[in-house]
């Protein structure tokens, strides 16, 4: 039917209504388009106004539109337009839009018109799919979705809420969420806090159980997400990861009930495990004092029977005693050693020293062993390594030392000219510390590949008959591989049947500047000859004394041809300052001889293995260096040959039964007899007194401060024991104020790291062990004992040391007479001195520069003596007689308190007599 509209009324209403209007004349031409259409169309109202309407449909239909449009125009209700509610269209920019169409012929001032009005199909379709989209998403997602509006009315729900809820779509929508929610009634409260929270926009989440449509607990996850005008509404099950918390957490009730159960266990376990290697211990310090203290009597009865004649058959039976109690002390200390380490990680103590000084003094112990088996000890330290000292485990240096060329000394004995090499270099410098390499190689009987790879296993030999054939337990490398690496080192070994073995050792160190480089003499422009004998000592001296700077020259020929060579031709001899000749045989004896008797031929010195060298009734024509070659006395010995320098070797404090004195009154304080007499017998042989006490409560009764220069006290003895002598003696000392505490020494059978902790802890100074050799405890003593000045230092028929002055005026007035101004001068220029030289001393000795020590002491001993200053010139004589090796900080200080109570007394005794 026709609408008759007034053009008024059409206008207001097409220009209002939100859906696309067009409206087409008969002729197809478009009369008015509204806002919609040109947002449909792209074109603006003025464009399509200009356009026919088929010009917005595609080229390929635009004929039959033409067609259909004015079929429509002849009979709306019967043309094929009127069926064809979809349309597309095409917009200025090209895109096809889908529409549907809806046609109406109007009527508008008589004039016929088609009034068409289009819905966009493209956006409703896209909202559709997205519809959809979501829906499927909805449906698939594995939760209950649910959508409400603001006012939590049900919008929507997705088939797995449904089903849960059992309602349909239809049921649910637009009911509140309470009349359809889950199962389980819930709180106001809880729907209050839940509305609350998701119209302020936040988030909401609420877990609990439910009850399934089974009836079966159910436990969901309630979770309200605010999105625009919407609520979505997310139930997760979460039944089995609940379930499976709860079943994880009863687990670890169990788990840790167990744990619990098995700490408790182990708990336990390591108590026992500590009460055992307590009881180990126990066990080791009692089997070592019990054997030792018997190992003790033997060794020391042995060391004091030393100097007794003794028919060719004695001796042999007191050689083969000796080597007996030391086999038999060198299995002991392995054994402990080795349970004492495999109990746990041994104790390290970092003590600041010169490498070359533990190395040399080292080999030079184990060189009598070396002698007793031919073998040749060959040492190198290199030179570089005396640049700075170095921090370290001094104790575990000298173990791993001493069993390495242990080891190779016994395993190179039955070779023909046997011989051990001991290298000690610079491998790797970084900052501040450095990694040293020490290798100890000897021409064995060597080891093959199978036997290199037991090597270091507890209780493993080479070879099945090595015990029978050269003793030992088997456990020397053992010990050596735990304890370098306890020191963060490494140990490697190479070796060849029949050839020989090599142990590489290295291990780091950190560089110290605590102790001054020791000075050596200088060679410049010095020429010396060797005669190496090997090429192993050739390489050695030649480094040596190219360090303290000499030019060396070795001579590769045979000793008997080298040695006529030069006697014919003396021209060759003569550029030389000094000639070294290595291992002389009596054949070539008379060669030196005649050598030695050429026209201005240079000093001979000859490197030998023993301290003398002789052929029959022949004296050698030279300078004698002991081997093992060492860099400071091998450097003096030639310097000193040449001329080059007027210092002798330092001079170290021996004493002994050739002294005419005493050294000083020790109290010794052991509960066994046995061992209480040869301590007295070992203490009077090296020249002290002694006085004995038979446990600590007797020593305690004769002690007193002054009275005694050491106490040498046994650890283990009945009533009071020697830890509680010792600290009861720094009591008493304490007590009374003394500066200069008695030197404590424990002789004990117990060598563990604990035992001697506990020495140093109740105030002892130093810890000997059993069983105790002479020339360990002469070496102690002379470490530690400072010898009274009033005693030691003056001859046993001087008068009364009481009856001297501290300074005798009459020898200056003797030597200045007459000018008592200048004499006056004088003593207040050597009372000035004092200031300056306690300073120099206090230096040297937190240097541990003890030669500089002796050296300053000296030269202050002897201006005493000048000044009649009889008693501080005995005082230094005690600091004279320090050097590198027999030096320590506690000694010295001591010596430097006697030298200044003896200038106090000076100063006394001047100002008294107004000489300042």
């Amino acid at each position: 039917m026709e609408l008759e509209l007034r053009h008024g009324d059409f206008m207001e209403f097409f220009s209002a209504t939100p859906t696309a209007l067009l409206l087409v004349g008969a002729d197809g031409c478009i009369k008015v388009a509204n806002p919609r259409t040109e947002e449909l169309t792209g074109y603006s109202s003025a464009e399509l106004q200009a356009m026919s309407v088929e010009e917005l449909v595609p080229d390929g239909v635009r004929a039959d539109h033409a067609k259909w449009r004015q079929g429509y125009m002849d009979d709306p209700v019967f043309s094929p337009m009127a069926d064809r509610p979809d349309l597309v269209l095409q917009s200025s920019s090209g895109e096809l839009v889908a529409v549907s169409i809806s046609l109406s012929p109007v009527k508008l001032h008589g004039e016929r018109f088609i009034l068409a009005v289009m819905h966009d199909l493209t956006s409703e379709r896209a909202a559709a799919e997205n519809r959809d989209l979501l829906a499927l998403v909805a449906e698939n997602v594995g939760e209950m979705i649910l959508i409400l509006d603001r006012d939590l009315h049900c919008l929507w729900a997705n088939s797995a809420y449904l089903d849960y809820v059992g309602f349909s779509l239809e049921q649910i929508r637009g009911h509140h969420i309470r009349e359809v929610a889950v199962k389980r009634k819930l709180s106001d409260e809880l729907w209050n806090e839940f509305h609350e929270t998701v119209l302020a926009g936040r988030f909401f989440r609420y877990e609990d159980n439910f009850p399934s449509p089974e009836g079966l607990p159910l436990r969901l996850v309630v979770e309200g997400i605010p999105a625009d005008d919407y609520v979505v509404i997310r139930l997760i099950d979460v039944t089995r990861s609940y379930q499976s918390a709860l079943n994880l957490r009863e687990q670890n009730v169990l788990l840790e009930e167990r744990v619990a159960e098995r700490t408790l266990a182990l708990q336990q376990a390591k108590e026992e495990a500590e009460n055992s290697s307590r009881a180990k211990g126990t066990f080791l310090a009692t089997m070592s004092h019990e054997i030792r203290t018997p190992l003790h009597g033997v060794i020391a009865s042995l060391d004091l029977l030393n100097d007794s004649s003794f028919s060719e058959a004695q001796q042999r039976y007191y050689r083969n005693a000796q080597i007996s109690a030391e086999n038999l002390r060198s299995i002991l200390d392995e054994v402990l050693d080795f349970t004492q380490i495999d109990s746990g990680i041994p104790s390290l103590e970092q003590t600041v020293f010169w490498l070359r000084e533990v190395v040399e003094k080292t080999v030079i112990g184990l060189h009598s062993l070396a002698e007793q088996n031919d073998v040749r000890l060959i040492l190198f330290v290199a030179p570089e390594l005396d640049q700075s000292a170095v921090a370290g485990d001094q104790r575990y240096l000298t173990q791993i030392l001493t069993n390495l060329i242990g080891n190779a000394i016994k395993f190179s004995a039955p070779q023909h000219n046997a011989k051990v090499v001991i290298n000690c270099e610079v491998e790797s410098v970084e900052d501040d510390s450095s990694r040293v390499l020490f290798k100890v190689s000897d021409n064995g009987i060597g080891m093959s590949v199978e036997q290199l790879s037991r090597v270091f296993e507890p209780f493993v030999q080479a070879e099945d008959d090595t015990s029978r054939r050269f003793g030992g337990t088997g456990l020397g490398l053992a010990i050596i591989k735990r304890l370098v690496t306890a020191l963060d080192g490494t140990i490697e070994v190479s070796s060849e049947p029949g050839v020989g073995t090599t142990f590489s050792v290295s291990l780091p160190f950190v560089r110290s500047t605590d102790l001054i480089p020791p000075s050596l003499p200088f060679l410049d422009g010095q020429r010396v000859l060797v005669l190496p004998g090997t090429s192993e000592l050739g390489r050695v001296l030649k480094r040596y004394l190219e360090h303290a700077g000499a030019e060396v020259n070795c001579c590769h020929e045979e000793d008997e041809e080298a040695l006529k060579l030069l006697i014919d031709e003396p021209e060759r001899i003569n550029r030389y300052s000094a000639v070294l000749i290595c291992d002389l045989r009596g054949d070539t004896l008379p060669l030196t001889q005649q050598l030695s008797q050429t026209a201005k031929a240079p000093p001979l010195l000859f490197i030998e293995e023993r301290d003398s060298f002789t052929a029959g009734s022949e004296p050698v024509p030279g300078h004698v260096i002991r081997r093992p070659i060492c860099l400071k006395e091998l450097v003096e010995q030639v310097s000193t040959a040449i001329g080059n320098s007027d210092k002798s070797s330092a001079r170290e404090y021996r004493p002994g039964t050739d002294d005419h004195h005493s050294r000083g009154r020790v109290l010794v304080a052991e509960d066994q007899p046995i061992n209480r007499d040869l301590i007295c017998a070992q203490l009077e042989r090296l020249g002290y007194e002694t006085e004995l006490a038979e446990d600590g409560a007797e020593a305690l009764a004769s002690f007193s401060p002054g009275r005694f220069n050491a106490v040498l006290t046994d650890c283990h003895m009945p009533r009071v024991d020697g830890y509680e002598l010792a600290k009861q003696i720094r009591s008493i000392e304490t007590s009374q104020g003394v500066v200069n505490p008695v030197p404590v020494l424990a002789l004990t059978a117990d060598i563990t790291v604990d035992q001697r902790q506990r020495c140093l802890d109740v105030g002892i100074n130093d810890v000997l062990n059993k069983p105790l050799k002479l020339a360990e405890l002469k070496e102690k003593m002379g470490q530690w004992v400072v010898p009274d000045i009033n005693e030691a230092s003056v001859p046993a028929d001087s008068p009364d040391q009481s009856q001297i002055q501290p300074i005798d005026l009459s020898i200056i007035a003797e030597m200045i007479p007459d000018k008592p101004e200048h004499q006056q001068r004088m003593f207040q220029d050597f009372l000035a001195s004092f200031a300056n030289f306690f300073e120099a001393m206090e230096l040297f000795i937190r240097k541990h520069d003890f030669e500089a020590f002796a050296r300053r002491g000296h030269g202050m001993g002897s201006v005493a003596m000048t000044f009649g200053a009889e008693r501080l010139a005995a005082a230094c004589a005690q600091a004279g007689q320090f050097n590198s090796s027999s030096g320590s900080e506690q000694l010295a200080t001591r010596v430097l308190d006697d030298i200044r109570r003896a200038c106090e007394e000076i100063e006394t005794y001047c100002a008294n007599n107004s000489l300042y």
